[in-house]
């Protein structure tokens, strides 16, 4: 059996807007090795076809198209987080919760970031930690806290283009140390 197969050269990359099947314009070429391409320079809400031809000794084959496809928008960094309120407090510790910001910045939320700040002095704002978005709503429990002691608390949410604003800053107060266990061994991990 003969093989008539003619080798492949490389390949030319197009794109065209849906609205034009005439309209393809060569973005690229590639070597027949490479089968990625990164298309730039695209506008954001338009919806594109792009196409792939090969290429051989004996010409180009006719172009392979995709199904049309919608650039979302480029990624903003997010809002800020809104309604951080304390869920929880004791004498040494503080359950903060909060809602992911109204904005996302056309990416998803993927990390949170908590700081506090000690009242007391000329205390700066400490990092407390790095949280992963996995839900509508977030907590988290700060322990080892001074008992009827103010700390001011914010927090941040990352996405894929950046860092956000800190959402709101508030100041909350541990209670009184509780009655009967002045050490309350229960909160310490």
């Amino acid at each position: 059996m003969e093989n008539n197969a003619v080798p492949i050269l490389g390949y030319r990359i197009y794109r065209r807007l849906k609205t034009n099947p005439d309209g393809w314009t060569k973005v690229g070429k590639v070597s027949a090795d490479e089968l990625e391409f990164r298309i730039t320079d695209l506008t954001p809400n338009m919806r594109y076809i792009f196409g792939v031809s090969s290429k051989g000794k004996n010409g180009k084959s006719t172009i392979v198209e995709t199904q049309s496809t919608t650039l979302k928008k480029q990624p903003v960094r997010p809002g800020a987080p809104t309604e951080l309120d304390v869920a929880k407090r004791t004498s040494s510790s503080i359950t903060l919760s909060w809602k992911p910001p109204r904005k996302s910045g056309y990416s998803r939320i993927h990390t949170y970031y908590l700081m506090m700040k000690d009242c007391e002095g000329n205390s700066a704002w400490t990092y407390l930690t790095t949280l992963q978005a996995f839900d509508r709503f977030m907590d988290y429990k700060v322990t080892g806290l001074k008992p009827n002691h103010q700390y001011r608390f914010r927090v941040n949410a990352e996405n894929s283009a950046g860092l956000g604003p800190h959402a709101e800053t508030i100041t909350l107060e541990t209670t009184d140390v509780e009655a009967g266990n002045p050490f309350n061994t229960n909160e310490f991990h």
